[in-house]
């Protein structure tokens, strides 16, 4: 039994002096979350569309009623557009300069299917510069009608894509 003890002592010793060699990361700082409300994007209507918050995610200033970024931070894209499914016609693709978070699980209804749509006909829909690292789209359903792409992480790192359906009908 004295044996049995030492062991667990010994290995209880162990665990803890490897457990200072840890390193923990440091915690990412949270940045805004900024809510987009409606499909359209309509300049001074008091609402947020998806464009206006890409726009306050990079530049960190308020946009419409979007609120504004946190520079330093990764913000959040989050959505309330009534319920159910929306659909966002992009009238041109949008370029990410920061780092963002998109989460359209976020939009009342989400049961596992994407509810948001994201549709235009540009070169490329989003386009995750070099300096939006880390950042993600989850929940999105993402169709280019155009030849071009429907998205872009043009040297970006640590970036990823969950629970999307891209260029599908759907199903």
């Amino acid at each position: 039994m004295n044996a049995i003890r030492r062991l667990f002592a010994a290995l209880t010793m162990l665990a803890l002096a490897l457990s200072l060699w840890v390193v923990v990361p440091a915690a990412h700082a949270a940045g805004s979350i900024i809510t987009v409300d409606t499909t359209t994007n309509v300049s001074g209507d008091g609402l947020c569309s998806f464009e206006e918050a890409i726009q306050a995610a990079n530049s960190n200033a308020a946009v419409d009623s979007c609120t504004a970024g946190t520079a330093g931070s990764q913000d959040t894209i989050q959505f309330a557009i009534g319920s159910g499914a929306q659909t966002i016609t992009l009238a041109a693709g949008l370029m990410v300069t920061d780092g963002v978070f998109i989460d359209g699980t976020t939009q009342p209804g989400y049961s596992g299917t994407p509810l948001i749509k994201v549709t235009g006909s540009d070169t490329s829909l989003l386009d995750f510069q070099s300096n939006s690292a880390g950042s993600g789209v989850r929940g999105l359903e993402l169709v280019n009608t155009g030849s071009g792409a429907v998205l872009v992480f043009d040297n970006t790192s640590l970036s990823f894509v969950d629970r999307s359906y891209i260029n599908t009908d759907g199903s």
